[in-house]
C-alpha cells in the first residue's frame, strides 16, 4: 500500500468511527499461468466489484485481512483471536451486528502477489471453504434479523454472502440446468430450465462487463475464454471441502 492509500484509509477510520476496508488486489501478471491469472481476475471480481456494490446497495463491505484499519475503540474491543479460520469475514460480520459495519475506502488500494498455481489452491481452499461454512451459518439468522427489524439494507447484505465464489457458482448453475434439461426430456415443465439459462447469460454478461471495465489487465479475452478449465481445476477442491469441510488451520503458501 502506498503512502496515500494509507493516509486516506487511517483517515477514513477516524472519521467515520467505523472499521474501514482498503480494496484488496492481486497484483495482474500475464505471464502468470492462465489458471492464476483467472483466479486473480476472480480477487478482483470479490473484492472490488462486489465489494463496490455491497457498499452502494447495503452501506457495508466485508473486511478481507490485508488493508483494513479500525479505530482503537473498535480494535480493544474487537474478538481478533476468533476460531474462524476466515476471522477477517467473521469479524466484520461481527460489527454489522453491533450497527457499526465496515466500510469500503475506494480510494485505497492494498497490492499483494499472486501465489504460484499450487499455491492458489490452497489459498482458495481456506478462503472458500471458511466462506462457505461462515455463510451457511450466517445468513439464515442475517435475514431473519434483517427482516424483524425492516432493514432492507441488512438483507441486501446477506443475500450478498449467500452468493458462492464465481467457479461454485458456474459449476452450480450448470448442475441445475442439466437437472432442468433432463425434467423436461421426462417430461416435466420447461420453466426451470428456462430461468436458469436467462441465469447463466446474465451472469455470463456481467462477468464479460467486469472484464471489460476493470479487468483487462489481469487476462486477455483469450485467457478469460478458459474460464471453463478453470472451473474444472477448482473440482477436486469442492469435492474435497464436501468430504473433510472447511480447513480450521492456516495453510501456507508458496509466492
Amino acid at each position: 500500500m502506498d503512502g496515500e492509500s494509507l493516509q486516506g484509509l487511517s483517515a477514513a477510520a477516524r472519521s467515520t468511527g467505523r472499521a474501514c476496508q482498503a480494496v484488496n488486489l492481486l497484483a495482474p501478471d500475464r505471464n502468470a499461468p492462465p489458471m492464476v491469472q483467472i483466479s486473480s481476475f476472480a480477487f478482483m471480481v470479490k473484492n472490488l466489484i462486489r465489494q463496490r456494490g455491497l457498499q452502494r446497495l447495503a452501506g457495508r463491505a466485508h473486511l478481507t485481512g490485508t488493508g483494513m484499519a479500525l479505530p482503537w475503540r473498535l480494535f480493544e474491543t474487537a474478538n481478533l483471536g476468533g476460531d474462524n479460520i476466515v476471522e477477517d469475514l467473521a469479524l466484520g460480520l461481527e460489527l454489522a451486528t453491533q450497527r457499526v459495519p465496515p466500510v469500503l475506502v475506494e480510494a485505497a488500494t492494498v497490492w499483494s502477489a499472486a501465489a504460484s498455481e499450487a499455491g492458489t489452491l490452497v489459498q482458495r481452499r481456506r478462503w472458500e471453504g471458511g466462506y462457505l461454512a461462515t455463510s451457511v451459518r450466517t445468513v439464515p439468522r442475517t435475514i431473519a434479523r434483517s427482516v424483524a427489524r425492516g432493514d432492507l439494507r441488512g438483507i441486501a447484505a446477506a443475500l450478498d454472502l449467500s452468493v458462492p465464489p464465481l467457479a461454485l457458482l458456474v459449476l452450480l448453475n450448470f448442475a441445475a440446468g442439466i437437472l432442468g434439461g433432463a425434467a423436461v426430456f421426462a417430461g416435466g415443465d420447461a420453466w426451470p430450465l428456462l430461468v436458469q439459462l436467462v441465469v447463466g447469460i446474465l451472469a455470463l454478461t456481467v462477468l464479460t462487463i467486469a472484464w471489460a471495465l476493470e479487468g483487462r489487465s489481469y487476462l486477455s479475452g483469450t485467457t478469460l475464454l478458459r474460464l471453463p478449465l478453470y472451473v474444472l481445476w477448482k473440482v477436486p477442491l469442492y469435492l474435497g471441502l464436501a468430504r473433510r469441510g472447511a480447513p480450521v488451520e492456516w495453510l501456507r503458501t508458496g509466492r
